[in-house]
């Protein structure tokens, strides 16, 4: 469930969704890193990046500012990985999930995950209840350009698909940087 929401967030947007946009994107069965054995909560629409390392640049700068924001509300990070990722348009709309894991190798499992929304259209991530075949939703954030929501796992979770488009430059376009 949500933990905290941050606005205006990285000190430099417009260069941090264009150093982004830059990045090469796998769909999650080509994905060099996929797990074989995992079910997956959308296989048919998700593209991501690989674990990014990056030791300079704008998205460096927003992972460690993420890791900042998420130690100052008290939670202490050991260690995270991160993914620019996006979800295309499709007949089937991303599905109620917990992040568990991040379903790639080596297998991560985050306590909290950080979403820092990219895409300059306005998109809305739902919390649910913990019943994933009969899911209500029990809170909504609104998500704009460089806005930051921190999230455990005690409620499952999905962006809902209002602005997934054809590539990456009109779809829900995202830093999520899986901690623990």
């Amino acid at each position: 469930m949500k933990l905290h929401t941050k606005s205006n967030t990285h000190s430099n947007p417009t260069a941090l969704r264009t150093e982004a946009l830059a990045l090469d994107y796998n769909e999650r069965t080509g994905h060099p890193e996929t797990k074989e054995d995992l079910e997956w909560a959308a296989p048919n629409t998700y593209l991501g990046t690989t674990n990014l390392t990056p030791s300079s640049g704008e998205i460096k700068d927003a992972i460690d500012e993420v890791i900042s924001i998420t130690e100052g509300q008290g939670h202490t990070v050991t260690n995270h990985v991160a993914y620019c990722q996006f979800y295309l348009k499709s007949t089937t709309e991303p599905a109620v999930h917990y992040d568990i894991h991040t379903g790639f190798e080596p297998d991560f499992k985050p306590t909290h995950v950080a979403i820092l929304w990219l895409c300059p259209t306005n998109n809305i991530l739902e919390f649910y209840d913990d019943d994933l075949d009969g899911a209500s939703i029990i809170e909504e954030v609104t998500l704009s350009q460089n806005d930051l929501v921190l999230f455990d796992h005690v409620h499952a979770h999905r962006v809902k698909p209002a602005t997934f488009g054809t590539d990456k430059n009109d779809s829900g376009l995202m830093l999520a940087v899986f901690m623990n």
